[in-house]
């Protein structure tokens, strides 16, 4: 009986880590975006259509919307 309430205490503990380092690695993914937002809009939003910002834009925006809603519905 020990050894499966001490299981599952670990895996609570790993699940709360978990849950830390998303939300740590999304507050990161966010801070990068905001920093750079000047220098995106400058170089990609204003570039013309070119598949360097279609290959830009499919990596980098799913990725933060995929991590915000990801962190939010924990």
């Amino acid at each position: 009986m020990d050894d499966i309430v001490a299981t599952y205490l670990k895996d609570l503990l790993n699940l709360r880590v978990a849950h830390y380092l998303s939300a740590g690695g999304t507050a990161l993914a966010i801070w990068d975006w905001l920093i750079c937002l000047e220098l995106e809009y400058r170089f990609i939003w204003k570039a013309r259509l070119s598949a360097g910002k279609i290959l830009y834009l499919i990596h980098r925006y799913p990725l933060i919307i995929i991590s915000v809603t990801e962190v939010h519905c924990e």
